[in-house]
């Protein structure tokens, strides 16, 4: 069987935001022993900076790592779903044994430790576990918006031992049925102009002539003055 491919690649977004922020660190590693001449045996503040920096890099490749995939494809076949690494190489999860757990990441937002009671919405994350092996993933890395559901339900339908459908069979049967809806439900703007027609034309019908023949035309003759009316 041909396996079912839903197309994966890292945002561009991360990309651009652990590149700006990684460059940053290190250009500040490199140019801090210029600026920050500490004298003999007093070196420690000079290490305890580098190594902040440097600790910045690995905690924002932490953070992202649900983001970071090789571009490519889940392949789902009969039996197992390849996921992409996240710079190389792939993983492979068997179909019938691995566990996947969704859930929903809403950060609240604070100004000043005050709570703004606004709330950053981080998208669903999707975490397969099959046995020692584990990966996680956000709902961003998917190309097509949206078909996150349609892959837990074909992972849902190999488990059981029914065909999957793929993006292309939950796209045509998306399509199908909004068509189907829209020419279920009715134009309501044409049915209520077709209305207020029909309501013009029954007042029309029932109502009497208004116009009649005109008048005839009365002609007015000006008598001229005299002389002594002037």
């Amino acid at each position: 069987m041909e396996p079912f491919k839903y197309p994966v690649r890292t945002p561009t977004w991360v990309k651009w935001t652990v590149g700006i922020v990684s460059l940053g660190a290190i250009a500040g590693m490199v140019s801090l022993p210029a600026y920050l001449r500490a004298p003999e045996g007093h070196s420690g503040p000079l290490w305890w900076s580098e190594a902040m920096m440097g600790g910045l890099i690995v905690l924002l490749l932490a953070a992202s790592r649900s983001y970071w995939i090789r571009a490519g494809a889940i392949e789902l076949h009969a039996d197992r779903v390849v996921i992409p690494g996240h710079f190389a190489g792939a993983r492979s999860f068997a179909v019938r044994s691995t566990r996947i757990y969704r859930v929903r990441v809403q950060q609240g937002i604070q100004m000043f430790g005050v709570p703004t009671g606004a709330r950053l919405d981080r998208g669903e994350y999707i975490t397969f576990v099959d046995g020692s092996q584990r990966r996680k993933l956000s709902e961003r890395v998917l190309v097509v918006p949206g078909s996150l559901p349609w892959l837990l339900a074909d992972l849902s339908a190999l488990a059981q031992g029914a065909p999957a459908r793929g993006v292309e069979g939950w796209q045509a049967a998306a399509d199908a049925a909004v068509a189907e809806a829209a020419a279920a439900t009715p134009d309501h703007y044409q049915a209520r102009l077709d209305a207020e027609l029909a309501e013009l034309e029954e007042l029309d019908g029932d109502r009497p002539p208004t116009r009649g023949p005109l008048p005839a035309a009365r002609a007015v003759v000006r008598r001229p003055r005299s002389e002594s009316e002037r």
